[in-house]
């Protein structure tokens, strides 16, 4: 039962990624809607390969159980990256922010 826990989860965060990408090419990226639509299935396309791969694992050489908790751990270090960057950039940014008329940092003797 804890697998189809897993299988859902997975399936729930990469739906939500790739409608996040979708923003973020046409958005910020200003790619056109064809071109950020090829890149998110090539994505999708992609992470349905390294199923095949990720069965292969399973069946050859890690067992079930060993290939799930290599594949979750990986998952979920390439899924917080995002946001662990974005956290060191705004703390980067929040840092050396510039103030005042005379362009003199704010709260720096």
């Amino acid at each position: 039962m804890r697998l189809h826990g897993t299988e859902l989860a997975e399936r729930v965060c990469v739906i939500g990624i790739s409608m996040n990408l979708v923003t973020y090419l046409v958005g910020e990226l200003h790619l056109s809607n064809a071109k950020s639509a090829n890149v998110v299935t090539n994505f999708m396309g992609t992470l349905n390969l390294l199923a095949l791969v990720g069965g292969f694992l399973a069946d050859a050489k890690l067992g079930r159980y060993l290939t799930i908790a290599v594949s979750a751990t990986i998952a979920a270090a390439v899924i917080n990256l995002p946001a662990a960057g974005a956290a060191v950039r705004g703390a980067v940014r929040h840092r050396g922010r510039r103030g005042g008329p005379q362009g003199q940092r704010v709260g720096v003797r």
